[in-house]
């Protein structure tokens, strides 16, 4: 897709501006695995950082849990579109919203909780956190989390994104993917076209 804009000078030379979008990626998965939480053990649940994207969490809950799945600082917050929908997906099945969840987290979840089959919506602040929730007195016997992110509308078009997360995995089947915050890129191409008609 290109796009054309020409300013015209008071010389009577013209400025064209092409700007062209390419696509650099089929997904757009947000979450950077590097950025992820050493291990570490917090109120008797030991989380563990694979190293490949996945956490694994072992122990008993002494207390309720809410573990950020990348580094805890305010400042390296996802950035994020209210008018655009995500897919949330990596908490293992049969979780709940009073055992374990994965969520959006920003002062609490910005959409639906993920407890297993995944969570798309649209998020109702600028920025979040992957957050790990865990109530209290829950026993984890190495239970794997792949926490992904994804943002359907840089994948598919705004009014495009697909409606259930069956839709989506059945073109994205993989259980992890890399990161890959963009799908589309700008090139930029200026010509300065005098009025002799030749471009420079």
């Amino acid at each position: 897709m290109a796009y054309k804009r020409e300013l015209i000078v008071n010389n009577g030379k013209s400025l064209t501006s092409y700007k062209k979008l390419l696509k650099v990626s089929d997904v757009c998965q947000l979450l950077d695995k590097s950025k992820y939480i050493a291990s570490k053990t917090v109120k008797g649940v030991t989380f563990t950082n694979n190293g490949d994207g996945t956490i694994t969490m072992n122990g008993t809950s002494t207390a309720a849990v809410w573990m950020y799945v990348t580094i805890t600082s305010r400042y390296i917050m996802i950035p994020l579109s209210t008018n655009k929908k995500y897919l949330l997906t990596g908490c293992p099945l049969n979780g709940s919203d009073s055992s374990y969840f994965l969520y959006l987290n920003n002062g609490g979840s910005l959409f639906d909780l993920d407890v297993g089959n995944g969570a798309i919506g649209s998020p109702i602040k600028s920025t979040g956190y992957i957050t790990i929730g865990v109530a209290s007195g829950i026993v984890f016997d190495n239970l794997v989390l792949k926490p992904q992110l994804f943002d359907l509308t840089e994948m598919y078009g705004a009014g495009n994104e697909p409606k259930t997360v069956a839709e989506f995995k059945a073109k994205f089947p993989n259980e992890l993917y890399d990161y890959s915050p963009r799908c589309w890129v700008k090139s930029y191409k200026t010509q300065l076209v005098v009025n002799d008609g030749k471009t420079i």
